[in-house]
């Protein structure tokens, strides 16, 4: 039997990051992310539990504008909040706009 998490890292290495030169000379990178709703369920109900203890507010911070595997990490974190985190505010912010606030705050 297979453990889903090895498979995952087995991917990862594979798949990975890599920078290559194209036949015209242009360098080019490739990133390759993979997340399960496992890992995204473990990580947000963690996520979950400490904001119960600390306010009853969560933000969850992605790249879901341009990055495929971050819309199922939004989808996912959504859904387990609706479900079983009702007493949760849940909010959502793009990384890129997560940083201005830390940097303007």
């Amino acid at each position: 039997m297979h453990n889903w998490n090895n498979k995952i890292n087995q991917y990862v290495d594979i798949l990975g990051a890599m920078s290559i030169s194209l036949k015209n000379g242009e360098k080019v990178g490739i990133n390759t992310l993979i997340y399960s709703e496992t890992e995204i369920t473990r990580v947000a109900k963690v996520a979950f539990e400490i904001a119960l203890k600390r306010g009853k507010k969560l933000c969850s911070v992605d790249k879901a504008n341009v990055l495929e595997a971050t819309e199922l990490w939004r989808k996912t974190v959504q859904a387990i909040g609706d479900s079983e985190y009702p007493e949760i505010e849940l909010s959502h912010l793009y990384v890129d706009n997560a940083a201005m606030q830390l940097v303007r705050s």
